[in-house]
């Protein structure tokens, strides 16, 4: 009897299992590089706006509002001719160098339009001190010692200032004589009505201080004055 055949096993039954797939990447990211930074240096300076030029003043001749003596009167008090001089060659150094400080009494310091002669710290109020006046509603001092602006001078003397008067009544207290001056340029479209003239005010040795502007005649030529200097006649008009 033939042997038997070999028992075949049955295959097994396979079960497909579905394939996960790994899911979609997301895109990758781009490296977008910075950018470079300036070069550190020094700071930028900005450029300044430009800045429009004051117009100059334009000075013309005009007829003095009050009579003048020629150039060369002198009075023969030694102070006031020293100033005159001064004042008839133009010259700011040489009337800067006519300068005397008065005495005055200081002030106490206070919130106010100009410069009096304030105290100086611990001064007591009433201490006398030097000081040149400079004019001005509340007065403009200048301790000697201090800086004194050349507009002081300029403005007396670019008007081409010639002399009317020199008497006994200045306006300021601490000087002896007052000289009177007529300006003989003007400044071109300017309106002078009321501007007569300027003082200069002269003590000892020199000039200790001016109005610096315009100022009418009965303030410059008080009538009770006596005068060294006589106001010459004014012309008819």
């Amino acid at each position: 009897m033939p042997d038997a055949a070999p028992a075949v096993s049955p295959e097994p039954t396979t079960t497909s299992t579905p394939v996960r797939q790994p899911p979609t990447p997301f895109a990758t990211p781009v490296q977008v590089p910075l950018a470079t930074p300036p070069a550190k240096g020094p700071p930028s300076t900005p450029t300044p706006a430009p800045t429009a030029e004051p117009t100059p003043w334009v000075f013309v001749p005009i007829e003095p509002r009050l009579p003048v003596w020629p150039a060369d009167r002198r009075t023969g008090d030694q102070a006031v001719d020293r100033v005159l001089e001064a004042v008839m060659s133009g010259s700011e150094a040489a009337l800067m160098a006519t300068v005397e400080y008065g005495l005055v009494p200081c002030v106490a310091p206070r919130p106010v339009t100009g410069r009096p002669p304030f105290c100086r710290d611990g001064e007591a109020v009433g201490t006398p001190g030097r000081f040149f006046f400079a004019g001005g509603t509340e007065g403009w001092y200048y301790r000697e010692g201090e800086p004194l602006p050349s507009e002081t001078m300029s403005w007396v003397l670019q008007s081409g200032p010639r002399l009317v008067a020199v008497h006994n009544m200045p306006e300021l207290p601490t000087a002896r004589l007052a000289i009177v001056l007529a300006n003989t340029l003007g400044v071109a479209g300017m309106d002078r009505s009321g501007c007569d003239g300027v003082a200069l005010f002269i003590g000892e040795t020199g000039l200790i201080g001016q109005t610096g502007g315009c100022e009418p005649r009965a303030w410059l030529l008080p009538e009770d004055a006596t005068y060294l200097v006589l106001p010459l006649p004014e012309a008819p008009r």
